[in-house]
């Protein structure tokens, strides 16, 4: 959006004052300075697309806040809609995840696995004559 002379004075001479305002309650959200400043900047630049829809120059500090919460919570929402999305996982071995294989190893742990009874009876046995 291109500001006049006149517009963008105005506009510095309403939001700056509150930069301080918005810092702090975007540091409080986010829980981090760096994520916080991200959020303040996010904001100005919402403000700056909108200032000319601003109405009541009286309440901008409560409209600069409303933005800053707003986009605060659509990142939130975002961050969590890719969350749920990223459902292929790797392995230990960084091979692509299988459900087969994560099913196949759960139950040969929970059935047991014949080779691995087979080495723990041989096993079992020479402790027993080693005790006896």
């Amino acid at each position: 959006m291109q500001f006049t002379e006149q517009e963008r004075k105005e506009f510095k001479a309403l939001v700056f004052p509150h930069l301080g305002a918005l810092h702090r309650v975007a540091i409080r959200l986010t829980g981090d300075h760096g994520e916080g400043e991200e959020l303040v900047a996010e904001t100005i630049l919402k403000a700056c697309e909108n200032f000319r829809k601003l109405r009541d120059r009286a309440r901008v500090k409560q409209w600069l806040l409303r933005i800053l919460s707003n986009t605060f919570v659509s990142q939130c929402r975002a961050e969590r809609r890719h969350q749920e999305t990223q459902y292929e996982e790797e392995t230990e071995d960084g091979g692509d995840f299988s459900l087969y294989d994560q099913l196949t190893q759960s139950f040969l742990y929970l059935w047991g696995n014949p080779e691995r009874e087979v080495v723990n009876k041989l096993m079992d046995e020479d402790i027993q004559r080693a005790i006896a």
